[in-house]
């Protein structure tokens, strides 16, 4: 038996996941039992076809690599157990390198391969056979950010599902590694965008991450068109986190990738993730999974339960499973006095690499619980920031019990209890009963009423105090507002640096999610205040790339408070 025979999975698991059906190229004439046999070369990347008839059938190929470059050579679509070897001499005498997996996991090899002829061998391990085709492609590659393979499906609720694989094939450290899709009809026609970023943060040289593009699906559509951007770093990814991985099993309508991650590292790492990624009979992602692990931080030698999810209906033929982890992590709920008066009116100063996505909730509900749900699943600590009257509402309740269920997650900040114009009047939601005549100027005595009230309900709906944070609905603030609120309690004023402007629709020429994400993504800094809403439009389609883009260019995502009491 061959020493890399074994699979590191279940070798059950993979003769009974046979990958979906693929479309076979035209089988060409019998390739040569000898390499000698070899003398014209084969097209690359190109899905060639072939079968190994009988026990001493042996299939060679020539190809022709113009330029020194890296390239991917693969053979799938196995009937039965074979191995592919590679030669950089006609005498074929020794092979250059060689891949053997088992069972019918496709098999595959990426090197470095100076200008030159190659012979590639595809021959039965154990003198196995078939009468059905196998493929193979030589595929050279050219330097930078390359996308290896991708697929799209459509969930129950119309949402498209683009996910793939993207390779680092540099010799430099990638990040900020940016995956945008171009979604077309069937004569190529643009009908929208989406816009993803690579799951790993830091791409080391020649390594690989999956990726998921998620974006409303246009009625017409018929295919994407993929390019990627990448930012060359000197940063270093966190790395020594081993896996042990259980077998993996369906349940509920989904597969379940579990087992547990180690911190191998001499100190403690946070927001620890295990993607899965889930590969067809040709090498091609065909889903991914993803889990973080709870609590945020992991010390040294500790262990973490991780369970990531992908679809049932996903037919695979091999899993491969990744970790990484920050060095810094978010935390919530400092203790802040209410001190010395202070209006943060922009990046907040001296924040180091952390940003703070905070949610106002006074208004619009519609799709607060899906993005308090997204901040959870990803780990995000946040600041939120609602009125009195939308946190009693039926929608605002459930928020609250969110909230109430991570602590460690989530803290508050006020945001009045009607929403009113403190400064000039008028406003308020979702009526504007109870705010003065617009011109009017409010006393302070409504002005502390409004942010006492709110306190109260927001303090005995979460078991947390907003004081000192606040923010000023409308962002309308001036002298008489500040020194009321003093009064209260309520110290620290967040105005934003970001505004997403995400309370207005699109067919009002609001954001689009694609256009939010690159705003946020490409607008954050050290110390950013990007202001979003509970109720945003196009918000909680928005948030899966922005997080994994900010995190992408080295941000934590975390609370003002962190930020302020640093």
């Amino acid at each position: 038996m061959k020493r890399a025979r074994l699979l590191s999975l279940i070798p059950a698991l993979v003769a009974t996941l046979v990958a979906a059906a693929l479309p076979l190229p035209v089988a060409a004439a019998d390739r040569p039992n000898q390499c000698t046999g070899a003398t014209v070369s084969s097209p690359t990347n190109t899905w060639l076809s072939d079968t190994i008839g009988s026990a001493t059938d042996v299939d060679w190929y020539r190809f022709s690599n113009a330029t020194g470059r890296y390239a991917l050579i693969t053979l799938g679509a196995l009937p039965a157990d074979y191995d592919l070897f590679l030669y950089a001499s006609s005498s074929c005498a020794n092979a250059i390198a060689s891949s053997h997996r088992s069972n019918r996991v496709y098999d595959e090899i990426y090197r470095y391969l100076p200008a030159g002829t190659y012979y590639v061998k595809v021959v039965g391990f154990e003198s196995a056979s078939g009468s059905s085709p196998y493929q193979l492609r030589f595929r050279p590659l050219a330097e930078g950010a390359q996308i290896l393979s991708y697929t799209a499906s459509t969930d129950s609720a119309g949402y498209l599902h683009v996910v793939g694989e993207v390779l680092n094939n540099t010799g430099d450290r990638r990040r900020w590694v940016q995956i945008n899709a171009s979604l077309r009809d069937s004569a190529g026609r643009s009908l929208g965008s989406g816009v993803g970023y690579a799951e790993l943060g830091i791409l080391a040289p020649r390594s690989r991450s999956p990726f998921e593009v998620i974006a409303r699906r246009p009625s017409a559509y018929h295919h994407s068109s993929l390019s990627v951007t990448s930012r060359v770093t000197t940063a270093t990814p966190v790395a020594n986190l081993p896996i042990t991985a259980s077998a993996p099993y369906a349940s509920s309508g989904r597969w379940h990738f579990g087992g547990t991650v180690r911190n191998a590292n001499a100190s403690t790492v946070n927001l620890t993730q295990t993607l899965v990624t889930l590969y067809d009979a040709r090498g091609g992602v065909a889903g991914l999974g993803s889990s973080w692990t709870t609590p945020n931080r992991l010390a040294t030698g500790a262990r973490a339960p991780f369970d990531a999810h992908a679809s049932s209906s996903i037919s695979f033929n091999r899993v491969t499973y990744q970790s990484q982890a920050s060095r810094s992590g978010c935390t919530a709920g400092h203790s802040t006095t209410a001190g010395t008066p202070q209006v943060f009116d922009g990046a907040i100063p001296g924040a180091g690499n952390r940003v703070a996505l905070t949610f106002d909730m006074g208004g619009r509900m519609v799709p607060a619980a899906r993005i308090m749900n997204s901040l959870v699943a990803n780990r995000v600590c946040a600041t939120i920031f609602p009125t009195g009257v939308m946190t009693e509402t039926a929608e605002g309740q459930q928020v609250m019990a969110i909230i109430r269920a991570h602590p460690e997650l989530f803290e508050m900040g006020n945001h009045t209890m009607d929403h009113c114009n403190l400064r000039d009047g008028g406003g308020g939601s979702p009526s504007t009963a109870f705010c003065p005549a617009s011109g009017t100027t409010p006393s302070a005595a409504f002005i502390r009423q409004q942010l006492s009230d709110a306190g109260t309900i927001i303090a005995n709906s979460t078991g947390q105090s907003a004081r000192p944070y606040w923010r000023p609905p409308y962002g309308a603030y001036n002298s008489t507002v500040l020194n009321a609120i003093d009064d209260v309690g309520y110290t620290k004023t967040f105005m934003w640096d970001v505004d997403t402007i995400d309370w207005k629709p699109t067919s009002q020429g609001g954001p689009t999610a694609t256009s939010m994400t690159l705003k946020v993504v490409g607008n954050a800094q050290a110390g950013s205040d990007v202001l979003m809403h509970l109720g945003g439009y196009e918000t909680a389609d928005a948030l899966h790339a922005m997080i994994r883009g900010l995190r992408s260019r080295g941000y934590v995502l975390t609370t003002l408070s962190d930020m302020v009491e640093r």
